[in-house]
């Protein structure tokens, strides 16, 4: 997955909100399956930054999923 591309998350999947320090100052659960954008994805990070109800939040890789490009007809 990368910048720029949509990622499915399920429910459950834990959300952290860092400052500009990239120290933690909250966390949201997931409770219903949604998609994001992708803002930051470093491939030797644990972890990826996406776009989540108009905020950049953190989140593990191994919680999301990339969403498959189908062709629209």
């Amino acid at each position: 997955m990368e910048q720029g591309d949509l990622c499915y998350i399920p429910q459950g999947a834990v959300m952290i909100k860092q400052d500009s320090a990239a120290l933690p100052v909250g966390h949201y659960t997931n409770e219903k399956p949604t998609s994001a954008l992708i803002l930051e994805n470093e491939p030797s990070a644990k972890s990826m930054y996406i776009l989540f109800k108009g905020e950049k939040w953190a989140i593990l890789k191994r919680e999301v999923y990339p969403l498959e490009k189908t062709d629209a007809r």
